[in-house]
């Protein structure tokens, strides 16, 4: 008997097999394609189902919606027409128009009665009074505050109109008001009849429609897709239009009654929805049944459809699949070895198998590819071969130590290939073994991580170094302050940290570019490493700051403070050194500024003391720089009391604890002609704070720039009151601006937007600048100037004398007025110098065609002696200190 050959027989059951799937196939394709075909039919007669129940009800509650707005239609057209004719036989205020209003009054009350769906109907005059009211509680009040009554008296049209969704000022209830106006024989508006129909009448009707637990019906705006009410009832919805909604597009484009399905963005359930817009008055009716719900019979047939199927199926193919298993034992375990060996052979990683003696047996091509050894070169070798002397033999004995347990052993290699490179191996090693437990051989599955420690090294660096140094960053320094803290509450030593700021490194960049900046870092860093001990911490901390972090310094608090003395003076002359920087000027000279403080015992904390050098850093900087400066308590209470001062600015500028005093400006006769107007902070005991305190704080935290709006805005509207009173309508407001404000983009449109604000003549507003505000950009200063002269402000050089007072700039400058400083005012009797520069700036303005304002002119002497050198107009405390507005009346009878 012929034996058919393996080849042959496992060709043949894979034919067999494959007439059984197809067999197979076409029954379970009939069988399917009738269970489609009745669950298909099914759904479709659901969803007709489902929108036909849905378009009937929503026509139904468009019929009685129709007929509840027809009734308001004809109600107000009834109530107006009474009322309009009422109007033409009486002549409105006389006896007979009261009698004609209380008769009206009494068909209104009736006509409430018969009309339960309305929460009031109303009539009233064209400022919004009531006339005549279904409520009882009379008619003392209005609706001219009305967003409805607004628009009708703003565009009134011959016909109904309807309100927003509001709430009735009588009985607080949800309503839509219907309205007409009433016009005379102009067609000017003479009032309006308003109907308030009351939406909880139609909530019954709303639930009553069985919509499901998810449905939704709902009406809406036509014109503008606005919710009006809604069930179930959603209040913060109210009012709210959905343009995107697919009914309302295609009422829109013309449809007025239809079907459309999608899913709601406010809820995300898919509904079937009916609509019907009603017809003649702007509202449309949404029924909406949830998909889910409404097909859920529907699902539970096809479920059980399926599953009847299904097993029937099941059944049909339980034979053919035991067959075909066992026929296919036999092809899955030959395809199961040669995938094997297909997966060894191409595994991206090396594999390699020796026996019990280490002897190598196979070695795949990525063992190949990684080693540079061929097959021919391994094959009955130890694995040794790859081992230059860097693998710890420690590595070794717990190898060797693990397989002799039968266990897997996984670590790290440090392997050389056949070309002498050297690279790290990740390599995992299991005993293959026998049914008994027997070893017989051993698999070694390995992977080169040599770029990824490399990588993991890189990170390493980018994490906790700074690329541009190679010095610790603030994350290591950070942490290395915190050991150190811990280190010496151990010993009991002392310890530093010292900040160090480079002074006007900016400069530097600026002027000679950022890779001269590079490189003077660099060698900074190189020094301040060179100067300190190996295991001292120098970091950069961003741009041109420096971190060092000292150990050891001793138990005795004095000799620790000298110790860091002696290291900051070393450290110092390390970065003043000249440093070469290719410069054409020569060897680059910088300068630091230091900041010390000395720490000990684990009751400081790092945050603590880093904020501690922070402080005596800053000190140095106020210090005028190139110094070094150690924390004491004083620094801390200076810095303390400046953020406490600084939180209250800030709460101040938000609550308003400001306010506004006036000094007076007065001509050569003693008639005041305006006031400088002066920002005062009152604290909330009522004590004054002086302007010396906050002012500069304001300016440099940038708060003076919300206090300047606030002070511009209230000076305006100040200047508009005076401007309204016949006794001081010449009078000018002089409002201080500072550079910060001046220089900000949209410092023009808020001058603008406050004279439109205040109605006043911006001839009377006067800003006064100082001269650090034209310091950089002219041409943008002098635009800006120009745009305020464009206004019609006046502008104002305070403190002439005290600056650059450059007479370049001052002839480009558009400058009304010049006032000179007090410090040249007081010294003219006593100071020949005071008195000429006065003379001076007297001189050049009468030729620049400039007025002139004195300041701080305090006694009779300094007065008569402006007079005799032709000074005009003066300020100061001989005229009247600066005082609030409500003392400002006993100083202006003294104007004209």
């Amino acid at each position: 008997m012929n034996r058919v050959p393996v080849p042959a027989r496992l060709a043949a059951a894979r034919r067999q097999s494959r007439l059984e799937l197809i067999q197979a196939l076409v029954v379970v394709g009939l069988v399917g394609s009738l269970l489609a075909a009745f669950l298909l039919f099914s759904h479709r007669s659901t969803m007709e189902a489902v929108e036909k129940s849905s378009s009937n009800e929503a026509a139904v509650l468009a019929t009685q919606l129709e007929g509840a707005l027809r009734r308001v239609d004809m109600s107000a057209a009834f109530v107006r027409e009474h009322f309009q004719a009422a109007g033409a036989v009486h002549a409105p205020g006389s006896a007979a128009w009261g009698q004609a209003l209380e008769h009206l009054q009494a068909h209104v009350e009736q006509l409430g009665v018969a009309f339960p769906e309305a929460v009031a109907i109303l009539i009233v005059d064209d400022q919004g009074r009531v006339r005549a009211s279904s409520l009882a509680a009379g008619r003392d009040w209005d609706i001219a505050d009305r967003a409805y009554f607004q628009q009708a008296r703003a565009a009134p049209v011959d016909a109904i109109r309807f309100s927003p969704t509001l709430l009735t000022k009588g009985p607080t209830v949800p309503a839509v008001v219907g309205y007409r106006p009433l016009l005379g024989p102009a067609g000017e508006f003479g009032g309006l009849v308003a109907i308030a129909l009351d939406l909880q009448h139609f909530e019954a009707t709303l639930s009553g429609i069985d919509a499901g637990s998810l449905g939704v019906v709902s009406v809406l705006r036509s014109e503008d897709s606005r919710l009006v009410m809604r069930w179930p009832n959603v209040p913060e919805r109210i009012n709210e239009a959905a343009p995107d909604l697919p009914p309302f597009r295609l009422i829109q484009g013309g449809q007025a009654a239809g079907v459309a399905r999608f899913v709601a963005e406010a809820d995300g359930v898919e509904r079937v929805y009916a609509f019907r817009a009603l017809d003649g008055y702007p509202f449309f009716v949404l029924v909406g049944r949830a998909v889910d719900e409404q097909f859920a019979l529907w699902r539970q047939t096809a479920v059980v459809a399926s599953s009847l199927v299904a097993l029937t199926l099941a059944l049909l193919l339980l034979m053919q699949a035991g067959l075909r298993r066992s026929r296919a034992r036999i092809a899955r375990g030959e395809l199961r070895l040669r995938q094997l060996a297909l997966a060894v052979e191409q595994s991206p990683n090396p594999i390699l198998i020796t026996d019990t003696e280490a002897r190598i047996d196979y070695v795949n091509a990525a063992f190949t590819r990684v080693t540079g050894y061929s097959a021919e070169d391994v094959i009955g070798h130890n694995p040794r071969i790859l081992n230059g002397g860097n693998t710890p033999r420690e590595t070794y004995e717990d190898l060797w130590t693990t397989l002799g347990r039968g266990e897997v052993w996984r670590g790290e290699f440090h392997n050389t290939r056949k070309d002498g490179s050297c690279y790290l191996e990740l390599a995992t090693i299991a005993p293959i073994k026998e049914a008994d437990g027997s070893v017989t051989h051993y698999v070694a599955v390995k992977e080169d991580i040599t770029a990824r420690r490399e990588a993991e090294a890189r990170i390493q660096q980018l994490a906790y170094f700074d690329t541009l140094t190679g010095l610790p960053n603030r994350s290591l320094m950070w942490d290395r302050l915190k050991q150190a803290i811990l280190a010496s509450a151990r010993s009991g030593s002392h310890g530093m940290v010292l900040l160090l700021d480079i002074d006007h490194f900016k400069m530097l960049n600026d002027t000679q570019g950022h890779e001269a900046g590079d490189v003077l870092l660099r060698e900074l860093a190189h020094r301040l490493q060179a100067t300190l001990r190996q295991e001292d911490t120098v970091a950069r901390l961003g741009d041109d700051d420096f971190a060092v972090v000292v150990e050891g310094l001793g138990t005795d608090r004095e000799r620790a403070l000298a110790h860091a003395e002696r290291i900051a003076a070393q450290l110092y002359a390390a970065v003043t050194a000249p440093c070469e920087l290719g410069l054409a000027s020569g060897p680059y000279r910088s300068t630091p500024s230091i900041g010390i403080t000395v720490f000990a015992g684990c009751a400081e904390q790092a945050e603590g003391v880093l904020k501690q050098a922070e402080v005596a850093l800053y000190r140095a900087k106020e210090d005028g720089r190139n110094a070094i400066r150690f924390f004491s308590e004083t620094m801390q209470a200076m810095v303390d009391a400046r953020a406490a001062l600084e939180l209250r600015l800030r709460r101040a500028t938000v609550e308003g604890g400001f306010r506004l005093f006036y000094q007076p400006q007065v001509d050569r006769e003693g008639r005041i002609v305006g006031a400088e107007a002066l920002v005062r902070w009152f604290d909330p005991q009522g004590s004054m704070i002086s302007p010396a305190s906050f002012i500069p704080l304001a300016e440099e935290t940038g708060l003076i720039v919300p206090i300047g709006d606030w002070v511009l805005d209230t000076a305006c509207a100040q200047l508009h009151a005076w401007q309204q009173a016949a006794a001081m309508r010449t009078h000018t407001v002089a409002v201080n601006v500072s550079a910060k404000q001046f220089h900000q983009p949209d410092f023009v449109a808020k001058v603008r937007a406050a004279i439109e604000r205040h109605r006043i003549d911006a001839s009377g507003l006067k800003i006064e600048l100082t001269e650090s505000v034209v310091l950089g950009d002219l041409d943008t200063t002098v635009a800006r100037m120009q745009a305020l002269k464009a206004l019609g402000v006046k502008l104002a050089l305070d403190d002439f004398g005290t600056g650059y007072s450059s007479l370049s700039y001052l002839k480009r400058l558009p400058f009304d007025q010049l006032k000179i400083d007090q410090i040249f005012v007081r010294g003219m009797a006593e100071d020949a110098s005071s008195e000429a520069i006065v003379r001076a700036i007297l001189a050049l303005s009468r030729s620049l065609e400039l007025e002139v304002v004195a300041e701080g002119v305090e006694n009779r002497a300094e007065h008569e002696l402006l007079l005799t050198r032709g000074c005009e107009l003066f300020q100061g405390y001989l005229f009247g200190r600066p005082v609030p507005i409500e003392e400002w009346t006993a100083l202006a009878g003294r104007g004209g």
